[in-house]
């Protein structure tokens, strides 16, 4: 195992010879939306999956939560965290293009997700995903 810390552009620092042997290297972040309350969350993005394959190398957001008296680990997609975070947003009565600011994530993926939470009826009618156009 090698554990070592990201350089000022957010990728490895020196050589990128020390990680030719791994099998997997894991780049650890904040969530996009991420505030100091909520203590230790983070993403894992898999830069290096050798033999993962598709689920298996998803991205991960992880939380560490609980009470004074017992911590529990608790983790899920980045996938599903964004479908949320979407679905909350839009039910704030944030517009597509606002939730794509808040969240820096890809306009599809917003529309996607806002599409998904319609036919699901998480969401109300009036915050229908619009054309932008």
């Amino acid at each position: 195992m090698l554990v070592h810390h990201a350089g000022k552009s957010g990728g490895q620092r020196g050589t990128s010879k020390k990680e030719d042997l791994l099998d997997i290297s894991i780049a650890l972040d904040r969530p996009k939306d991420y505030l100091p309350e909520q203590g230790a969350a983070f993403t894992a993005e898999f830069t290096k999956a050798r033999h993962l394959k598709g689920n298996e190398a998803e991205s991960l957001e992880i939380v560490l939560a609980g009470t004074e008296e017992k911590a529990q680990w608790t983790w899920r997609t980045v996938e599903l965290s964004n479908f949320d975070r979407v679905v909350s947003l839009a039910n704030e009565g944030l517009k597509a293009n606002e939730i794509v600011s808040e969240l820096q994530i890809n306009k599809s993926t917003v529309s996607r997700h806002l599409n998904r939470a319609k036919s699901e009826g998480l969401i109300e009618d009036s915050q229908k995903p619009r054309s932008n156009k």
